[in-house]
Order: C-alpha cells, then sequence, then structure tokens
C-alpha cells in the first residue's frame, strides 16, 4: 500500500498581504522497502528535512514500478537485501521506465559484489541501513541534486563543466562521483577519500571503478589524468590530507 505525505505536493502557505504562494519541495522520494517499520522510519527521517519529503513509503513488489510511475519521485530509495535478486531487478525495471529518477540502494551489509551488482543494475548510490541517518540522508540529498543537474543541462543544452581532449565528459557523473574526481585529482588517497565520506574503502574502489567505467577508461592512469584536469579546471581547494592515512 502507498503511503502518500500531505508535503507531497506543492503546499500554499501564506504570503504577504494575505495573498497564498507556493512551497515547493526539492526532492520527492519514494521509499521502498518491505518491513513497514523501515518505511516509516525513513519517512519520518525525510520528511524532517526542509528540503525534501516522502511523498510515498511501499513494499518491494510489483506495486513498486506503479509507484514510482504514478507518483514521478526524484529518487527511489530501495532495499536490496532481498532473496533470488528481486531488489536488484527492480532497480533494473525502474530504470527501463525512462523516467529519470535517481535511485539509492540500500542493504544490511556492504559486500563487493553486491555492490558492484547494484551499480551495474543502474543505482547512483549505495548506504547501508546501519550508516548514521545523516549519512543516508546526505546521499539522497546528493541524488536528488544530481537528477536537477541533469535536467538543468538538458533544457540548456550546455556542456559539461571538465572535459578533455579525447571527448570524455563529467556530465554522466553523480555529485559523489564528482567529489570522488576532485579529491583524486588532489592527489587525496583512497583511505582519506574514504574517511572525509563516512563510507569504507571498498566503497570508495567500487566508486572507483564505476567512474572509470562511465566515462570508458581503458586503464586507471588515464582516470587519474583526467581526474587531475577536473580538479585543476574547477580550481578545487581541498584541506590537506590528516596526518597517517594512506
Amino acid at each position: 500500500m502507498t503511503t502518500l505525505h500531505p508535503r507531497a505536493a506543492a503546499l500554499p502557505s501564506p504570503g504577504r498581504q494575505g495573498e497564498p504562494r507556493i512551497q515547493e519541495v526539492s526532492t520527492r522520494v519514494l521509499v521502498v522497502d518491505n518491513h513497514e517499520f523501515v518505511r516509516r522510519g525513513l519517512a519520518a527521517l525525510i520528511d524532517a528535512e526542509e528540503d525534501m519529503v516522502a511523498c510515498g513509503a511501499v513494499a518491494c513488489d510489483a506495486n513498486a514500478v506503479d509507484a514510482v510511475v504514478r507518483l514521478r519521485p526524484d529518487v527511489v530509495i530501495i532495499d536490496v537485501s532481498l532473496a533470488r535478486g528481486m531488489g536488484l531487478e527492480l532497480i533494473q525495471r525502474i530504470r527501463r521506465c525512462g523516467l529519470g529518477c535517481r535511485i539509492v540502494a540500500l542493504a544490511m551489509i556492504e559486500r563487493p559484489e553486491l555492490v558492484e551488482q547494484i551499480f551495474d543494475a543502474g543505482a547512483a548510490a549505495f548506504v547501508r541501513k546501519t550508516d548514521l541517518a545523516a549519512r543516508i540522508l546526505e546521499t539522497i540529498r546528493r541524488s536528488g541534486n544530481g537528477r536537477r543537474q541533469e535536467e538543468a543541462v538538458e533544457r540548456s543544452g550546455a556542456e559539461g563543466t571538465a572535459r578533455h581532449s579525447s571527448g570524455h565528459s563529467g556530465r554522466c557523473l553523480e555529485p559523489l562521483e564528482r567529489e570522488i574526481v576532485e579529491m583524486i585529482g588532489c592527489g587525496i588517497p583512497t583511505r582519506a577519500i574514504a574517511i572525509r565520506l563516512g563510507i569504507s574503502v571498498s566503497l570508495v574502489e567500487a566508486y572507483r571503478r564505476r567512474i572509470r567505467s562511465k566515462l570508458n577508461f581503458p586503464t586507471g592512469t588515464q582516470l587519474v589524468e583526467f581526474c587531475v584536469r577536473w580538479a585543476e579546471r574547477n580550481r578545487t581547494v581541498v584541506p590537506s590530507v590528516p596526518s597517517g592515512s594512506s
């Protein structure tokens, strides 16, 4: 059953001289999980944020795709800790809808092979159920920002801000992937990137492999060269690496 929060649509709020104005919610999130307690908990966390709202909460079944089509969320957070690969299959089915929503995969544990399968299925990001609430919310927020950035580029027809001579562009990268590209370009090692982003080293490595695949770089050296150019072009200032990081 779909649960629709009243803030899921634009809300009227008082304006000057008593005239109504429209308050828009930036990111609409659909929660997909088989456990009602988890669905309600995630929806409550999302609704407590000023810039996002849970537009629905459904079980991970055939009705989930219908809810995506009907509610048109910006981000879908999906529990992939299901038997027989149902969560991965659901990610693929949502991607085939062509609605452009970002998918954040949620699982109890972080296995390298599972993370690879999640990214291959088309998810934009991965978080664990054991992660801090702030980490999960920030991942959702980044994914929603990526959706809006892509729409802005499509409307304007503008090219990405970073492109090198072989024609590779950063337009296909999610916000978190861009942060990782910038840090790689500034010479920050994998462990330090993991510490700064609050994720594991293996997850940083998984994102790095995904970035390399998206940009179609045959070698890791080519990826690093691209990252250096990206950081130089964007003049990113990154704090010094903590002592002891490697």
